[in-house]
């Protein structure tokens, strides 16, 4: 601060004065602090409550452990249209038409996101495509992993994001009112993942329905990326973390003016424009953790590849060291073969696994 003192001291000697005064920095720096804190703040409380809602499927997959539910849903056969999960997704006239089901998604989002028939049908189809072998694999849990492997991802800030903070920021022009169109943006963005996430299963179930005329046991869903927009449910995730984001830029905005300007001053001058603002973005807030956050937890389960959470902790640390040992490996020897190396060195014995954990990017 001193040594920009002076150098705005030497500009005004000079007749010059600086591009960024130094009350801006001050004022930027003041707006990055609050923004951070909110940001972090805002997801935390995201994922609390998202996932409180994960940990209330526990008595559904505590069912599936009993010999109950194995001898109920073991061998059971009907016709497909006789399903329940058939039924409540494709059986209404609502859902016999590309967009009146896409209306009743909309919906159905906020009443039953998530009922007990689509958790134990995707449940099933989940280990029925990764986990064959083991049927009394504890779905929720794992889906409670990824959740905490997504928010390491939602916490963060990417430079896109703080340069999207940038361009709002230069936009807000007197007389545009761009802060009270741009806080509808995280609440579209919110409500477009929902409804996409329950047309993915609406899509599971009508395909399982085209493709069978008998089920045995719980229908069999076939999990796929297709499924999502682009064939990439990261997307998804993108969205709820841009919509975090931009709930916690108005908060920000809001608080850094109070605490700089005073409640009363000419930036808020129109108070009914900013409570429109702050009632947008809480009910998008609660929206986002109570009833999309689950959903995303649940149906992006469905993609073609598994999550690295399938790992338990402590394998997934083991599997990451064995990848660190192999790529440290493979460096020494090719140093050796180039001659690159000094002096003499004992040669590593690479595994063919070895080698293919080293040529992957990442490790599930």
């Amino acid at each position: 601060l001193v040594a920009a003192e002076l150098d705005e001291g030497a500009c005004q000697s000079k007749g010059k004065i600086p591009f960024v005064p130094l009350e801006a920095l001050h004022q930027l720096h003041h707006l990055i602090v609050i923004m951070a804190v909110v940001h972090i703040v805002y997801s935390v409380l995201t994922m609390v409550i998202g996932s409180t809602r994960v940990r209330e499927w526990k008595l559904w997959e505590n069912e599936t452990k009993t010999n109950e539910y194995q001898s109920l849903h073991g061998g059971r056969i009907r016709y497909t249209r006789e399903s329940t999960f058939v039924q409540n997704n494709t059986g209404s006239i609502w859902n016999r038409n590309s967009i009146l089901s896409v209306i009743a998604a909309f919906f159905e989002q906020f009443f039953w996101s998530v009922s007990k028939t689509d958790y134990l049908t995707l449940r099933h189809g989940f280990i029925m495509t990764h986990m064959k072998t083991n049927i009394m694999f504890d779905f929720r849990n794992y889906i409670l992993r990824s959740l905490e492997d997504d928010f390491t991802r939602v916490v963060g800030i990417s430079p896109f994001l703080w340069i999207l903070m940038v361009i709002f920021i230069v936009l807000n022009v007197h007389g545009w009112e761009m802060y009270l169109w741009i806080s509808f943006i995280p609440f579209i963005a919110v409500l477009a993942v929902g409804t996409k996430l329950r047309c993915v299963i609406k899509t599971m179930a009508a395909e399982f329905s085209r493709q069978h005329g008998v089920v045995v046991g719980i229908p069999v869903v076939r999990p796929s990326d297709e499924l999502f927009w682009f064939g990439r449910p990261q997307i998804l995730l993108f969205l709820i973390h841009f919509s975090l984001f931009q709930n916690a830029f108005e908060l920000s905005c809001y608080l850094w003016v109070v605490m700089s300007f005073g409640a009363h001053s000419c930036f808020d001058h129109n108070h009914a424009l900013l409570l429109i603002r702050l009632i947008i973005g809480i009910l998008g807030q609660f929206i986002c953790s109570y009833v999309t956050l689950p959903l995303y937890a649940l149906v992006t389960q469905m993609g073609s590849n598994v999550k690295r959470a399938i790992f338990k902790e402590k394998t997934a640390k083991a599997i990451n060291k064995w990848h660190k040992m192999a790529k440290v490996k493979l460096k020494n020897k090719e140093e050796q073969r180039l001659g690159v190396r000094e002096g003499a060195a004992k040669s590593s014995t690479v595994s063919p696994l070895e080698q293919e954990l080293y040529s992957a990017s990442d490790v599930p």
